[in-house]
């Protein structure tokens, strides 16, 4: 594992803990609204890069080695993680009254994720996607969302999020996420979110995030005329002044933003102990554990006497069970506890991650 810091914890970690602290017996440590899904993943023979067209007559195709149908959906996904690495969690978002959405329902309960809030939408169709996943474990998403699925303001539960210690939000119903944001501040709850794409929408939650983790070309989309290092401190200056905010670079590890003079920490990713299944829901594994291990404590944070151990244990948790989601496809590789707790104690093998 990495050295225990000495120095004094920076605002936002500070910041970070004392809500965690403060929101210690809430009945549930989990409260996530956003995306779900049934995911069709496709496990490829060959590179999607083959199905570059020839002029043979079998160009474009290829063949499958597995066809699976998981329950995804990022925020469905990193809630599913969640509750295997300890937590309790809930789901709000939207789905249809199709077989589908009943799946969908299903797999989340699987995992003992409440269900109870969900919006059942008569007439929509559940979002789906189909993953293609090359031999590498890399892989591309198309998906299919129903404009039907909508989730308001006034659909929100409020008095549930009285009683919650974090809720993770992505941008797929702005509107009711930014006042779900608000009123979770209200209430002294941690705000985390999870956006894939710097849209308007996007943006206009940044501000009222606590914990942010986004991609490292989110930041740099946002000001791309500056390098990653530089681009992330302006996103965090102009954004998320008083959140933590981290960029995930995947294989490159990840880099921890706390506002304090553009302060960045590496958190290198690590080695996964056999061979890369799928890299699909690795972020959402990610996201979990960072909130698993502030919320419910590392392994690490308990015996390290420094500072704030959470600078050093909370990344290094989410690395490792994002290494060891890698085993297996989507959802169903994400680990417990157990097994997290277990692959760091053997001092996994870092990857040669990038300094800002």
């Amino acid at each position: 594992m990495f050295p225990p810091l000495s120095v004094p914890a920076p605002p936002a970690w500070q910041r970070l803990r004392a809500l965690a602290a403060t929101t210690r017996g809430r009945p549930l440590d989990v409260l996530g609204i956003g995306e779900c899904s049934l995911d069709r993943v496709v496990r490829l023979a060959t590179p999607l890069s083959t199905l570059a067209p020839h002029t043979t007559k079998t160009a474009g195709k290829t063949s499958a080695h597995a066809i699976e149908c998981l329950g995804g959906g990022q925020i469905a996904t990193a809630l599913c993680a969640a509750s295997r690495l300890g937590a309790t969690t809930a789901f709000l978002g939207a789905v249809g009254t199709d077989a589908t959405g009943q799946q969908v329902l299903q797999g989340l309960a699987d995992d003992r994720v409440d269900t109870r809030f969900v919006l059942r939408i008569p007439s929509a169709i559940t979002r789906t996607a189909l993953i293609l996943v090359e031999p590498s474990g890399e892989r591309a998403v198309i998906e299919h969302r129903d404009a039907l699925l909508a989730l308001r303001t006034e659909d929100l539960p409020v008095d549930l999020l009285a009683t919650v210690r974090a809720v993770h939000l992505d941008a797929s119903f702005p509107g009711a996420a930014r006042h779900a944001a608000q009123l979770a501040r209200r209430h002294g709850a941690i705000v985390s979110l999870d956006l894939d794409q710097p849209t308007e929408d996007a943006l206009s939650l940044l501000p009222l995030a606590d914990l942010a983790i986004v991609s490292l070309d989110f930041a740099r989309a946002v000001f791309p005329a500056l390098s990653p290092h530089a681009a992330l401190s302006a996103l965090h200056r102009g954004y998320t002044p008083t959140a933590v905010l981290v960029a995930t670079q995947g294989p490159a590890g990840s880099w921890i933003c706390t506002g304090t003079a553009d302060e960045i920490t590496v958190q290198p990713a690590y080695v996964p102990p056999a061979s890369i299944v799928d890299t699909t829901a690795c972020g959402d594994t990610y996201r979990a554990a960072f909130l698993a291990a502030l919320l419910l404590g590392s392994p690490e944070s308990a015996a390290n006497p420094s500072a704030h151990p959470h600078l050093v244990s909370i990344p290094a948790f989410a690395a490792a069970a994002a290494a060891l989601k890698c085993l297996d496809l989507g959802r169903r590789g994400c680990p417990a506890r157990a097994q997290v707790t277990s692959f760091l104690a053997t001092s996994p093998r870092a990857l040669p991650g990038e300094t800002p």
